[in-house]
């Protein structure tokens, strides 16, 4: 549709303000007195100040309404950088939601917090002393850690501010304090009173590069390339004669596939599924146990021609036999597992319960010996056997593959594309090592069970995300709660010497708890085991009355799934359970998991009534951001650029319960759309309060409901409808419904049709004339309510209109203000009905003038059918308003639909202050529209078909 051409301003002279100028001397000096000015970037962080000076988080925490508490625990990013896309994406989430209920009535108290523990600062600080040729103490790297986490504390704090986040900044949460650190060994010391947590030896996921065990938390798959080999163990014993009455034991044997070339020297055992069927097959002068639906592959790529099948078995009849191992000599007894399928392999698997998991299990069921043959740092040990002793395990690895070659036990080598265990942070290869560690027993007392129960209770956003929840749950093994590493919180575990028997007590651990209370996490790793416990204390079992520290510390996931815990427990305005947690799709194995353990083991509760899920932050393309590919967007940046409101604007705009994209061209098209609400909200400030806020006083200038025409109403039933919709959509926290409401409102409804009609009566009327009043109470209550339902979303923006509002007790911050509600004297749907044919004839008449020049001066003739005839009869004298034209003549015709012709100029005057022919004004057009304006839209039935709509003077 062509715009409608720009008027010349006539309104001095009728004594009406005119729209949008600046403040006398030219200067904008107060961002919150100035109306919707552009540099929004330099704008906003007076606001902030504005905000900070105001108290408004405090203000914010009064409740206003008998709703109570809303609660969102805070998932705690590192402290060891700065904030990157998909920091800002989760906390803007969060802010959302906060003000959101804020300004539903809830108390809304928001402790952000920091997750100070762990690898991802001890790196930094490894590096740190590693480029100064220093080799620290452990008590150093804690207290350099220390350090490091508070200082990127003070900077992320800052940058989150800066996003107009809310919260209690000057009171936060970290991990790393004495207050956190204690209440979580309470937690700890709940948890070993009832019976979770116990020691033991078993193959958990180990990184080389970090020299500690990981959780499942801490591990991501990626593809790599692998050796794939197949592998020869020849027979020892046939007692049951599987092989044969006239085999030759020199000459049988079975064959293994694996892709973990490096552990065949701790291997013990060969397993077969009990369930599986195998085939003795004989190829050249030698015969070979396999998997019948293994054959096949196995044959190919050992490269056998001319084999036969001799005999089928149940794998349940092998259990006799034994094999030996193809580098050592010593046995491999062939064990039967249930885990065994023929979905890969040859249907028999290698196995070394050293350096796999359910290796180890079927190594327990068997009494198999447990071979841990790598070091923490990679290096091959003693028990690995000559020559692979002192090796680092890659070349060792490849000396596997030269002696199985040499020996003739290497009957293929393949190369494989597969997904392969990586450190999520250190990103290298994992590999499974069994060593003694702390666990958390997930199946004790019906815990697993329990916690599958609760996720039943809990609220879902999406609600598909249980489905991803639940697996990790029932799926999850013991959870690895300690760690090899200087930085976190010591586990408070005292051994007995000389027999190395544990103390775990509650007693003794809250000993330890109120140390680490008074002196701070160090006083455990700087004092000795006697200077700790009471003076004479005895071991309860053993009697022994010296002791020495456990080293390990606990997992970082320990400490962030203790927090609700040790946070919600702990600060007053909080309590347990929180309302909802928030935070990306990984954390269904992570945050969400470890607090769910945690949370149930100690209360019985799960610690969320709601948990809201959101997907990846990618680039343009839909690639994962990184830094090597230098394709990340800096939340900093786009606030210098564009300004906070425009990034919470992209949040909010995103479906981001999936994966979202971000980049320059995004950003820019989400830039236009912010332009177009703010033009709204400008479009009605500026014809509210303009040269002053006397402009308009909706205590005294408002005109009644009842009393507005038709089409205001009109607006203030649609404005209701986004309202209602938009409030659905934060309760369900679709933001982006909100979003598209809105901006279809301010676009099709009032930019594109309202706003253009009633500008005639905003510029031409006179200033206290009824039609004017009633636009401008229109105006104010979509600005009120539009200021208030975006608040949460486009935080700054509403604040600078805020303050431009004039209305009686108006609190001092928007943020404050109670969130508008469904209205039911705005409620018009018998109007809107009506008014639905209305634009209907509207729209038919802009593709009409698509592109004609001067349309206010047009006339038009518009024929319908009889039954919208009869509609659009009582609103004729309105239509050329309507329209945007001077004259338009209504016909009722036999054919349906719209048919409009362009009849050229109107007769008549033109007006010089509407610009719309007069049918019978004088001939100086200054004198159409005389002192005050009275000119009618009057309708006149020319016959009995034919309704002409003109302005006469």
């Amino acid at each position: 549709m062509t715009e409608p051409e720009k008027k010349p301003d006539y309104s001095q002279t009728l004594n009406v303000p005119k729209p949008d100028v600046k403040n006398p001397d030219g200067v904008d000096t107060n961002p919150l007195s100035i109306p919707l000015r552009a540099n929004l970037a330099k704008r906003e962080p007076a606001i902030l100040d504005f905000w900070k000076t105001q108290r408004v988080y405090d203000e914010s925490l009064k409740p206003t309404t008998s709703l109570g508490t809303f609660i969102l625990h805070d998932g705690p990013p590192f402290s060891n950088g700065n904030i990157h896309i998909g920091h800002a994406f989760n906390k803007i989430l969060k802010d959302v939601i906060m003000k959101f209920r804020s300004m539903q009535g809830y108390a809304t108290p928001y402790i952000p917090g920091w997750d100070n523990n762990g690898l991802p600062i001890e790196v930094l600080v490894a590096k740190e002393f590693r480029e100064k040729n220093y080799v620290p103490t452990p008590l150093e790297i804690r207290n350099r850690c220390r350090e490091v986490a508070t200082e990127w504390v003070g900077k992320q704090s800052e940058q989150f501010q800066r996003l107009g986040i809310r919260g209690d900044w000057a009171r936060p949460y970290l991990t790393m304090t004495p207050q956190m650190a204690a209440k979580q060994l309470e937690v700890f010391a709940e948890m070993v009173e009832k019976g979770y947590i116990y020691r033991g030896l078993k193959p958990v996921y180990w990184s080389l590069v970090d020299e500690t065990a990981l959780a499942e938390a801490e591990i991501e798959y990626k593809d790599v390339k692998d050796p794939s080999i197949y592998v020869r163990f020849g027979l020892r014993a046939d007692p049951d004669g599987i092989f044969g009455a006239d085999a030759d034991a020199t000459k049988c044997y079975t064959v293994i596939w694996t892709t973990t070339p490096w552990t065949i020297p701790a291997n013990v055992a060969v397993a077969a599924g009990p369930d599986i069927e195998y085939a003795v097959i004989e190829h050249e002068d030698r015969r070979y146990l396999v998997a019948s639906d293994r054959l096949g592959a196995t044959v190919a790529a050992a490269n056998f021609t001319g084999w036969q099948v001799l005999s089928t078995h149940k794998g349940s009849d092998l259990k006799n036999l034994m094999f030996e191992h193809p580098l050592f000599d010593r046995a491999a007894p062939l064990v039967l597992a249930d885990y065994v399928t023929t979905g890969d392999g040859t249907g028999v698997v290698h196995t070394a319960p050293g350096h796999g998991k359910d290796d180890f299990l079927t190594g327990q069921k068997y009494n198999l010996p447990v071979l841990q043959i790598l070091t923490g740092d990679g290096y091959f040990n003693e028990d690995a056997g000559a020559p692979f002793t002192g090796l680092r395990k890659k070349e060792g690895s490849q000396l596997v593959l030269d002696r199985l070659s040499e020996t003739g036990s290497l009957l293929a080598l393949e190369e494989i594309l597969h997904s392969y265990p990586h450190g999520w942070r250190s990103k290298d290869p994992l590999v499974f090592r069994a060593t003694v560690q702390w666990f958390m027993n997930i199946d004790h007392n019906g815990h697993r069970e329990k916690c599958l129960k609760a996720i039943e209770g809990v609220k879902w956003y999406p609600k598909e995300s249980i489905d991803r929840m639940k697996p990790m749950v029932s799926g999850r093994p013991d959870w690895c709660i300690s760690r090899q590493r200087s930085w976190g919180v010591g586990i408070p575990v005292f051994y007995a010497q000389p027999s190395g028997t544990p103390l775990l007590a509650k007693e003794s651990i809250l000993a330890v708890r109120d140390l680490v209370a008074e002196h701070g996490t160090d006083a455990w790793f700087e004092r000795d085991a006697k200077d700790i416990l009471p003076a004479g204390f005895k071991h309860p079992e053993t009697g022994e009355t010296e002791f020495t520290k456990e080293t390990d510390i606990f997992d970082v996931w320990f400490d962030s799934g203790a927090t609700n815990q040790t946070v919600l427990g702990q600060w007053p305005e909080l309590s347990y359970p929180a309302d909802v947690y928030l935070e990306g799709g990984d954390q269904h194995r992570g945050w969400f998991n470890s607090s769910l353990m945690i949370g149930m083991a100690v209360t019985g509760k799960a610690p969320f009534k709601q948990v809201v899920t959101n997907g990846w932050t990618l680039d343009e393309s839909g690639r994962k951001m990184s830094k090597s590919a230098m394709n990340g967007v800096a939340p900093s940046t786009v606030c210098d650029k564009y300004g906070a409101d425009v990034l919470r604007l992209w949040v909010s705009s995103t479906d981001y319960f999936g994966d979202v994209r971000v980049g320059e061209k995004i950003l820019d098209q989400v830039s236009t759309t912010y332009r177009t609400l703010r033009g709204a909200l400008r479009f009605a400030l500026s014809n509210l309060y303009v040269h002053s806020a006397d402009d308009f006083d909706p205590a005294l200038h408002a005109v009644p409901y009842a009393d507005l025409p038709e089409i205001d109403r009109w607006a203030l039933h649609r404005l209701n409808e986004v309202v209602r919709s938009s409030v659905q959509a934060y309760e369900a926290y679709e933001f982006q419904k909100v979003i598209q409401n809105v901006l279809g409102l301010c676009t099709a409804d009032f930019s594109a049709f309202y706003f253009d009609v009633i500008k005639d009566r905003l510029y031409s009327y006179g200033a206290n004339s009824p039609e004017r009043r009633s636009a401008q109470t229109t105006l104010f209550e979509i600005a009120s309510a539009l200021t208030r339902l975006l608040s949460p979303i486009l935080s700054f923006t509403a604040e600078e209109v805020w303050q431009k509002l004039r209305m009686p007790s108006k609190p001092v911050s928007v943020q404050l203000a109670a969130l508008p509600s469904d209205r039911a004297e705005f409620r018009a749907p018998e109007l809107a009905a009506r008014w639905s044919q209305l634009l209907s004839v509207r729209d038919e008449v802009n593709k009409t003038l698509e592109g004609v020049k001067k349309r206010l001066e047009l006339a038009l003739t518009i024929t319908i059918d009889a039954e919208t005839f009869e509609a659009l009869r009582p609103y004729t004298n309105q239509l050329p308003a309507l329209l945007l034209v001077s004259e338009v003549t209504l016909r009722q015709g036999t054919a349906p639909g719209v048919h409009v012709i362009n009849n050229g100029a109107a007769p008549g005057a033109k007006c010089a202050r509407c610009w719309v022919a007069v049918k019978e004004g004088g001939e100086d057009p200054a004198s159409v529209c005389a002192s005050g304006c009275v000119r009618a839209w009057r309708a006149q039935t020319i016959t009995d078909g034919d309704i002409v709509a003109r302005r006469l003077a």
